[in-house]
């Protein structure tokens, strides 16, 4: 079917997006993150909009929540320049299955890198420590010398709060397998030493259109922040937001949208209410994942 569709390309340049993905109407539960896919829209995007085609790859693995179900591979044809593969997944609902769906996983992409990609397509890798071990084995073991742009948004030993050793061990990782990168700031060049091509993508830039009845009213004089993306552990992003709200004026309101662990968000609203209870108003406020 792959090839098939390459035939109709006319000679356009073919880029194989490695990433965690999903579509709204896939009817399947699998692990991705709002915010990596908004990232991965914009970025596909700028690539058909230079005239390139895109496969998004998916590595998305069955959530680990609710009944027993099994993914086929699944091929989504979205218009003449884009399509979506999902690899086969399943629920994970306990240990056992989540060890041996990753290792599916890998098999599926060690065979999709080495006799899906053909020698003149460009390949994007959405950074994740979940692959490391295939693209070791690639680049170390089996000596594919295939460039590589790794798309970095961020160090997750660093954002897991692991010590200075596995942090550099996760940046030099990085370092060995790109040829060009997109990163989400210049400072993250600086602080990993990723001193090849790159491109600075901080996010989509596209303005969304939104209707009347989307738009916040307000009658407050307040000035309203957002914060969304991901609530992780004390101390991250999210939490950040919080103390920012007791730190700032009376005259500030901020707001958190996002997604994460319940865990996590039950943590946030404690901090959330005794910040709240401190200024006796409404200074910061979770409203969930929009």
């Amino acid at each position: 079917k792959t090839s098939s569709w390459r035939k109709q390309r006319n000679n356009r340049t073919l880029v194989h997006y490695i990433c965690y993905y999903n579509t709204l109407n896939s009817n399947r539960k699998i692990l991705v993150q709002p915010s990596a896919i908004t990232k991965i829209d914009y970025i596909k995007s700028v690539l058909k909009g230079i005239g390139c085609d895109v496969i998004l790859y998916s590595l998305a693995e069955g959530d680990s929540a609710g009944k027993w179900s099994f993914y086929r591979q699944k091929k989504v044809t979205i218009d003449d320049s884009e399509e979506v593969l999902f690899i086969s997944t399943w629920i994970r609902s306990n240990l056992f299955l989540k060890f041996f769906s990753r290792i599916w996983m890998w098999i599926q992409l060690l065979y999709y890198l080495l006799f899906r990609v053909h020698e003149n397509d460009c390949v994007i890798l959405y950074h994740s420590l979940a692959i490391k071990p295939v693209i070791v084995f690639l680049k170390k073991w089996l000596g594919v010398k295939r460039e590589l742009i790794v798309e970095v948004e961020e160090i997750f030993s660093a954002v897991y709060k692991y010590d200075s050793k596995k942090i550099q061990k996760e940046i030099e990782y990085i370092q060995a397998i790109s040829s060009k990168n997109i990163v989400v700031n210049e400072l993250m060049m600086d602080k990993c030493g990723l001193h090849n091509d790159f491109a600075v993508c901080y996010g989509s830039y596209n303005i969304a259109a939104r209707k009347k009845n989307q738009v916040l009213k307000t009658d407050d004089n307040k000035i309203h922040v957002v914060y969304a993306g991901v609530i992780g552990q004390k101390g991250t992003d999210a939490f950040l937001a919080v103390k920012i709200a007791d730190a700032l004026p009376q005259n500030y309101r901020i707001h958190i949208l996002g997604y994460g662990t319940d865990v996590n968000i039950e943590n946030l609203k404690r901090d959330i209410e005794i910040v709240n209870s401190k200024h006796k108003n409404v200074a910061v406020s979770y409203d969930g994942c929009l």
